[in-house]
């Protein structure tokens, strides 16, 4: 994935206020089962650095059809050891440690 592709996911993530909660659970997630993608990797740190405290509480939003399920919170230890297990960089573009 091009870089100028990321910078936009991230930017519509941003923009985009009824996707935080959703993204950053399903990004979470997605990491969490491969941590082998950077692209990946450079868009979910960016939003659990940014919307993370919504990986921590349950919420549901029955009127946003996006956010029809209840998300279940993440345990703040599984977080970190999620973190502890990535690569400290690619290529020397990405540090996903200093996301936290």
């Amino acid at each position: 994935m091009r870089d100028d592709m990321i910078s936009c996911l991230i930017q519509l993530v941003q923009e985009t206020s009824n996707l935080h909660a959703y993204t950053v659970q399903h990004l979470f997630r997605a990491m969490s089962a491969d941590i082998s993608q950077q692209p990946l990797l450079q868009v979910a740190t960016w939003c659990i650095g940014e919307f993370g405290d919504q990986l921590f509480t349950a919420s549901s939003d029955d009127d946003d059809p996006v956010q029809v399920f209840l998300y279940l919170p993440i345990d703040y230890d599984y977080l970190v050891q999620v973190f502890r297990f990535l690569p400290l960089s690619y290529s020397g573009t990405f540090v996903p440690a200093g996301c936290l």
